[in-house]
């Protein structure tokens, strides 16, 4: 069994049509804590994560040929990782046109 540490993944998404109201094209920004080999490997499991998460919300209105673009923005390899730290859910949201 490898072992996995733990990272704190900052990710940066764009190109996410919603439903607020009318029809928006915004960005967000999410953290997601995980444990992984690797960078690489974390990296992929915060995004899958958050592709995870859009995918069950009814108000996403991309498709496949028009998907999310999540790319992470910051990863950190962190010396601890309290049992009680959850993996981190939830946005920030923004208007694309506002950034």
């Amino acid at each position: 069994m490898l072992f996995k540490n733990k990272y704190r993944v900052m990710l940066h998404g764009e190109n996410l049509w919603m439903t607020f109201g009318e029809n928006k094209c915004i960005g967000f920004y999410a953290t997601r804590y995980v444990r992984g080999i690797d960078f690489e490997e974390a990296s992929k499991i915060a995004i899958d994560s958050v592709q995870n998460e859009l995918q069950l919300n009814s108000n996403v209105l991309n498709s496949k040929e028009n998907p999310v673009i999540v790319v992470v923005e910051e990863i950190f390899k962190l010396p601890y990782f309290k049992k009680q730290l959850s993996p981190g859910v939830g946005f920030t949201f923004y208007l694309e046109n506002d950034a």
